[in-house]
């Protein structure tokens, strides 16, 4: 794991847990997809894969999007500007 990014998200949490209402800006969020991804909810379960993330990335778009992933790819376009 980004040493960097990991210590990142460190401070994004301490002010997201300390500050009502803070959000994290766009510029820190796109810091974030400089690295792989991992998720860790604690030691006693195992983390995300990314094979899970894409099937549920997939059934998103199945379901919303009626299988359109190109409708999916402009609607996250729209929302992550």
């Amino acid at each position: 794991m980004d040493q960097k990014l990991n210590a990142l998200s460190e401070t994004e949490h301490q002010k997201i847990t300390s500050i009502k209402g803070y959000r994290s800006s766009i510029d820190i969020l796109k810091q974030f997809t400089q690295s792989t991804l991992g998720v860790n909810f604690g030691t006693d379960k195992p983390g995300i894969s990314p094979s899970q993330i894409s099937y549920f990335i997939t059934n998103v778009i199945a379901q919303q999007f009626k299988g359109e992933r190109k409708a999916a790819e402009e609607k996250a376009k729209q929302i992550l500007k």
